[in-house]
């Protein structure tokens, strides 16, 4: 008997296993694997919104025998029919992929599978809507004079491919045969959007009714008592139906005759104004620590269920009472100001003044409207100022009275008078203004801004910065802090995200051209803005600008409370914020003459300078 383990006696019973194995026929075969068949074509990968998809495969079977077909993958409304798979893509389907998968049997038991993706051109459909907050609640209005953009898609080569947008029925446009990605949607050189997306919503916030024109002169005689002297204003929640006048001194009753003339021919009109506001501002000292001194609203009158006839003499009357009071503590962290304007410019920039205000947005609530009308101040720094600025202004005047808050400081809390109903939106907006001196050939001043607009519901003190500059930005792949000469007119930046603040919802690029004009005490450079970009990226590629020219480019870090820049870039909420960088002198030449490929704009692009151009770039 054998023993346990390995010993001969385990060879000898193996062997005689493997002989009876084989006598029997067990293991003694092989099986092969049928060849799998060959796919002789490729499937197209071009293909546009409503158009007629098809393919049809070729396939061989090397064995000789036939082959079938199955379509195992395929977006909705793909059909496999007498060895052709026909597709509609849908709008949904467009420039987004759409994955096929083909899976083909040979008789003999073989197989394989081709695979592949369309991402089919489509149409780009713009809505404008608007929104309009009146008296009566928001209302919705499809806008009928727009100017209908067009897609700029960037091609391998750098240049730009332009497809144009065509008018479509009131509050729509369409732009059709975009490719899937990012492109830039562009009215003009001052809205130019880098999106994807294949439905925008172009519509804007309004604060008060879309008024008709008027023709006609319209008058009012003012008697209103219970006046101080100075600055009397009126406001109505309706754009462009608000004026301002004075009490003279010793006076306590204001008496006035005015006649409002059409502008160029019409005015808005007044016959939409069912409710008046007057009040008057009186001076008020912020704490003990600075000389910070603004203006709050004091005594106010309210008139409501007026019937106001354009063309006509209306008659108004009443009395000023003081206003409900309510209070704002100002806490402001002023280091962290200043220090948001370190590594901003070429050159160390200069804080120069600062502004604090609080307003209230007629008829709008839960949200930001986009400001064609002026708001109502509560807290001004000057009596009667526009607050509607909720993000960098390059027409802003500079030289506030309010000086620079570079500590920490608390200003208590400042008493102000608010007459108006509860549910409007109450905000309080802080902005600092800092500039830098430099420019070689162009010395000037180059304005930047850091502030933000709060809803006064949610404001915390102490007041810290929300936006943040971006950082380490570039232009060509050179810090954008350096000036240079480029041989090229399309220029690509790139800059990485703020740290600090809240989350950006994007960045906004304005080119400015440096241009010599008469200052009114002689000539001397001022920069124009030619173009604004858009985008939430951290890097971008504008179309070609015009070249020959000292070009000041700034990137703004924008924070908001609903903006998408991608789908709805004009609807706005708060908390709102930004923040400025500013570069140096960058001169664009015509790269031709270098050997290099001038980038070029195909179709129809035009270097267009629009109306801004006559602006002042000024923060």
């Amino acid at each position: 008997m054998c023993e346990r383990g390995f010993s001969p006696c385990v060879l000898l019973v193996s062997f005689f296993s493997l002989l009876i194995l084989s006598a029997c026929g067990g293991g003694g075969s092989s099986t092969t694997s049928a060849a799998a068949p060959v796919f002789s074509t490729q499937a197209p990968t071009a293909a546009s919104q409503g158009a007629p998809y098809t393919y049809t495969p070729a396939l061989t079977d090397p064995a000789g025998g036939t082959v079938t077909v199955a379509l195992t993958a395929a977006p909705t409304g793909a059909a496999l029919s007498a060895s052709t798979i026909s597709w509609t893509p849908t709008a949904l389907q467009s420039r987004v992929p759409n994955r096929f998968t083909l899976t083909a049997s040979t008789s003999e038991g073989g197989s394989a599978t081709q695979s592949w993706t369309v991402s089919p051109s489509g149409t780009i459909t713009l809505n404008y809507t608007d929104t309009y907050w009146t008296e009566n609640g928001p209302t919705q209005q499809k806008e009928t004079n727009f100017a209908v953009p067009n897609a700029l898609v960037p091609q391998a080569d750098g240049s730009f491919l332009t497809l144009n947008g065509v008018y479509v029925s009131p509050g729509v446009a369409q732009i059709l045969n975009v490719p899937a990605g990012y492109f830039w949607l562009t009215a003009d050189w001052f809205n130019s959007f880098w999106t994807s997306s294949s439905t925008v919503d172009l519509g804007q916030d309004y604060i008060g009714a879309n008024t008709s024109r008027s023709t006609q002169a319209t008058s009012f005689t003012f008697s209103i008592s219970g006046v101080s002297p100075g600055q009397i204003f009126l406001d109505t929640g309706v754009p462009y139906c608000q004026f301002a006048d004075y009490v003279l001194p010793g006076s306590t009753t204001y008496s006035a005759n005015i006649t409002i003339e059409p502008v160029n021919g019409s005015l808005a009109g007044w016959s939409p104004v069912h409710t008046i506001y007057f009040h008057q501002f009186a001076p008020a000292s912020l704490g003990s620590a600075s000389p910070l001194t603004d203006y709050v609203l004091g005594s106010s009158l309210t008139l409501s269920n007026l019937t106001l006839i354009d063309g006509a003499t209306n008659n108004i009357s009443g009395t000023l009472q003081p206003s409900p009071q309510t209070s704002l503590n100002i806490d402001i962290l002023g280091s962290q100001w200043a220090a948001a304007f370190n590594n901003v410019a070429p050159t160390p920039v200069t804080l120069q003044a600062s502004n604090l205000e609080a307003f209230a947005e007629p008829n709008v609530v839960g949200r930001s409207a986009y400001f064609l009308a002026s708001t109502f101040p509560l807290v001004s720094p000057i009596p009667g100022y526009d607050l509607a600025s909720v993000e960098p202004s390059y027409d802003r005047v500079v030289g506030l009275p309010q000086p620079a808050i570079s500590t920490d400081t608390d200003f208590g809390t400042l008493q102000y008078g608010d007459p108006y109903p509860a549910p409007w939106t109450r905000a309080v907006n802080f902005y600092q203004v800092a500039y830098a001196s430099y420019g070689g050939d162009y010395p000037a001043y180059y304005y930047l801004l850091n502030g933000e607009t709060l809803p006064l519901s949610s404001h915390l003190a102490p007041l810290a910065p929300l936006a943040t500059p971006v950082r380490n930005p570039t232009i060509n792949g050179a810090s954008l802090y350096t000036e240079a000469t480029l041989n090229t007119t399309t220029v690509s930046l790139s800059w990485s995200a703020p740290t600090g603040g809240s989350t950006p919802y994007g960045y906004s690029v304005v080119a400015g051209q440096v241009l010599t004009v008469d200052t009114g005490g002689g000539q001397g450079p001022a920069v124009y803005p030619i173009a604004s970009f858009l985008t939430d990226k951290t890097s971008a590629t504008l179309p070609p600008l015009p070249e020959g020219y000292y070009y000041i480019f700034y990137i703004t870090t924008l924070v908001d409370g609903a903006a998408n820049v991608e789908s709805s870039p004009y609807r706005r909420a708060l908390p709102s914020a930004y923040a400025q960088v500013v570069s140096a002198p960058i001169v664009l030449i015509s790269a031709l003459n270098s050997g290099a490929q001038k980038p070029v704009t195909h179709a129809n692009a035009k270097a267009r300078r629009p109306r801004w151009q006559q602006r002042p770039l000024r923060p």
